[in-house]
């Protein structure tokens, strides 16, 4: 039996100021400065817009297509707990849905056992 991962998609608005730390360890300094600010009300000042993002609650593999084209299940094991494996800030207008100015996504292409033990000194 096929344990799966569970990975949730979550978003918060930028005003806060653990949302724009968020968004300055992922994008850095010079992309959140950037970004449009509120000119009046009670959030004058501070960043409009949101970051979302994919965190990895629970490890396991995740599918990414059909076994039936290929011959082989394609996917991969995530194994990430408790990481989040991709970002994006977006601006949030009223009733539309947010477009998306700024991605930042690690695959685990990226992360293969190779890949993480490359600059380790034995």
């Amino acid at each position: 039996m096929t344990l799966y991962a569970n990975i949730a998609t979550r978003s918060e608005l930028l005003f806060r100021p653990e949302s724009e730390e968020l968004a300055r360890r992922f994008f850095g300094d010079a992309v959140v400065d950037a970004l449009p600010r509120f000119v009046r009300g009670k959030h004058k000042g501070a960043i409009k817009g949101m970051i979302r993002y994919d965190r990895v609650l629970k490890g396991g593999w995740v599918r990414t297509g059909n076994a039936a084209y290929g011959g082989k299940a394609p996917g991969y094991v995530e194994d990430r707990v408790g990481r989040i494996i991709k970002a994006e800030i977006c601006t949030a207008p009223w009733g539309e849905e947010p477009e998306v100015l700024h991605t930042w996504n690690i695959t685990a292409a990226d992360l293969s056992f190779k890949s993480r033990t490359e600059g380790l000194v034995a």
